[in-house]
């Protein structure tokens, strides 16, 4: 694992797991796009749907406790082969890196603060990262701790405020788009949402409670699944078929709040959601991405990888940040695509291959 030796208990696996799929914010619109009303049953499918796939990722964790996902590749595919697709796994991670970046500062650019540059979000993003990655993954672990109560108490406190504008009327009716609609919002929901979770199999050999890792997952999988099924009714209650001509549901819905007669600004609430939960996600895959060059090119210290990787993200932040309708177009179609392929048909290919390697061997064993 290089220069980090940290360890990390189930329950921190747990909610850290959870906090990364609660970075949903800017993911939303595109579920809502391809779901309309039925954004929060859509995602309820999508988790069923997408549950086998985790018991690869957790397969895999299992034949190989000590390795992470680039180390894996060394050991089923051998040395040119499983160097090649770990390149291409840190490639992948890198421009997913780079979105979950620049579609946040976005966001924050669009809804709030039109004056400030997307860059200088983005940055900011950049060093708070470069942060949390030098301290290593107990670091990460302890944020999530914070990054997950906040998200929970704030959107448990905005539903209750908004009980009085909440209209089960808008829920009908249920399940009213066609079947070929329901498959692209089920694949739009996993490859850029669901799926983002396989990421952990680089920090699996982190974990020290190794029976636990199973429930520890499923756990923080179904909680932040839960977090945006409820973003999900919330913004359906309250918005109904408006929500369907929102850029930004979630802070059209929080807009709806009036304190004290006074339209407030509440939407900062909005702020901080994104601000901790993106923050989480971007540590997670910048730590991973820190891991996976380091095992890569078996440096002893993933240290001498901090600055190149953060320069390199620097300098395509300026390319990637673009009008919204091209980044919801990448979202929906090019990065969806490969999460598919990196998320699912790359692990469940790598586990067949070793399960495959695995029996061959014990034969060959057993014939000796």
């Amino acid at each position: 694992m290089g220069y980090d030796k940290g360890k990390i208990s189930g329950t921190q696996l747990m909610l850290m797991s959870a906090s990364f799929l609660q970075a949903a914010l800017t993911v939303i619109p595109l579920a809502v796009f391809a779901g309309g009303r039925d954004v929060w049953l859509l995602l309820i499918i999508s988790l069923a749907v997408f549950l086998p796939f985790v018991f690869v990722y957790l397969k895999l964790g299992e034949m190989f406790p000590q390795s992470n996902l680039i180390e894996i590749n060394d050991r089923v595919f051998g040395g040119a082969l499983g160097k090649f697709l770990s390149a291409l796994y840190l490639m992948y991670f890198m421009l997913d890196y780079l979105y979950n970046l620049v579609m946040p500062a976005s966001y924050m650019r669009t809804n709030f603060m039109i004056l400030t540059p997307e860059t200088a979000f983005a940055l900011s993003f950049m060093l708070l990262v470069l942060w949390a990655a030098r301290n290593g993954i107990e670091t990460i672990a302890r944020l999530s701790v914070f990054s997950f109560s906040i998200n929970y108490l704030s959107v448990i406190l905005i539903f209750l405020l908004l009980l009085g504008k909440f209209k089960p009327n808008h829920f009908l009716p249920v399940s009213d788009i066609p079947f070929s609609k329901v498959v692209s919002a089920v694949i739009i929901v996993i490859g850029k949402f669901l799926s983002e979770i396989f990421i952990f199999l680089m920090l699996l050999p982190s974990v020290t409670e190794r029976s636990g890792i199973k429930k520890a997952l499923l756990a923080g999988i179904s909680l932040g699944c839960l977090f945006n099924v409820v973003l999900g009714l919330l913004c359906v209650g309250v918005l109904g078929s408006f929500m369907l001509f929102q850029s930004a549901p979630f802070n059209a819905t929080v807009r709806q709040l009036e304190l004290m007669s006074i339209n407030s600004r509440i939407e900062i609430v909005v702020v901080l959601l994104l601000f901790f939960s993106t923050f989480l996600k971007n540590s997670v895959i910048f730590y991973a991405l820190l891991v996976g060059a380091g095992s890569l090119f078996r440096l002893r210290s993933q240290k001498t990888l901090l600055i190149p990787l953060t320069l390199l993200p620097l300098s395509l932040v300026e390319l990637t940040v673009s009008s919204n309708s091209m980044q919801f177009q990448a979202g929906r179609n090019s990065l969806v695509f490969l999460g598919l392929i990196f998320h699912m048909l790359l692990p469940l290919t790598t586990l067949i291959v070793a399960a495959i390697r695995r029996t061959v061997k014990r034969q060959g064993g057993e014939d000796a």
